[in-house]
């Protein structure tokens, strides 16, 4: 068992290693003030994190690190990757050292996904199915271990695009939400970043150096002409004519009463 001192050296030792200057303004106080808002974090909570191993996961493992030791109440963290079973990733070892660094069991569940998507279905829409299968491999293994939430790293420019692309291509005003409780698990799904923007996660990742490793994906070949592609480069032509085009649209996602 570790004394009150050591547990108080070791809270201050994490805090050095995430809590890098500059992002009081849009990083910290962006993800606190959509915590609060949705109250996504709650004493007891058993918080899985779904790890890909891109700069939004773990940046957003960096945030509920930074989390956990200023609050004073307790909730515990989960990391989470599912992988193929094909893939052989050397660099997987880099991740999983900096998140046991950081005090948590690195899970990694490995699946035959890709396969079934790609070889055994041929999917038309590969992204929606593979993003399915994913999510209910999560929710499978919190059922088994008792992880109430799950929290993902999505931020306001996957909100934006989503919102456009489901306005565009779907007919519909479907929006990402913050929080949503999936009713056939049982379990809370947790968006902490949906007001932070994506180049603040760029900038923070970069000066954290926290360590990213490529999707092994097989369309990201091919992903340079998505509609997604697209639609990222239709905001950022918008937003450099106007500069209050995000905060506009988070007001619209996240404020506005229907």
């Amino acid at each position: 068992m570790k004394t009150r001192l050591e547990n108080k050296l070791r809270k201050k030792e994490l805090l050095r290693k995430v809590n890098v200057k500059g992002f009081n303004k849009y990083l910290w106080n962006l993800a606190g003030k959509a915590m609060h808002k949705y109250e996504m974090i709650e004493s007891g909570d058993r918080i899985a994190v779904g790890i890909s191993g891109g700069k939004d996961s773990m940046v957003l493992l960096n945030l509920l690190t930074r989390i956990k030791n200023i609050v004073d109440f307790e909730f515990e963290i989960y990391p989470i990757m599912i992988e193929n079973k094909k893939e052989v990733k050397n660099d997987i070892d880099v991740i999983k050292n900096y998140i046991e660094d950081l005090g948590y069991e690195f899970q990694i569940e490995y699946t035959n996904i890709e396969k079934v998507v790609f070889d055994d279905r041929n999917e038309k829409n590969p992204c929606a199915l593979c993003s399915k299968l994913r999510r209910g491999v999560l929710y499978r293994i919190m059922k088994e271990k008792d992880y109430n939430k799950l929290a993902l790293g999505h931020h306001l420019d996957d909100c934006i695009e989503t919102y456009f692309m489901n306005l565009f291509y779907q007919g519909n005003t479907n929006k990402m939400r913050a929080k949503y409780k999936s009713v056939n698990y049982g379990v809370e799904v947790i968006r902490p970043m949906v007001f932070v923007e994506e180049k603040t996660i760029i900038k923070y990742a970069k000066k954290a150096q926290i360590p990213i490793i490529k999707s092994s994906c097989r369309l990201d070949s091919v992903k340079k002409n998505s509609k997604r592609k697209e639609m990222k480069e239709l905001i950022k032509e918008m937003a450099n004519k106007n500069k209050n085009l995000k905060s506009n649209l988070k007001n619209v996602l996240f404020f506005h009463k229907e």
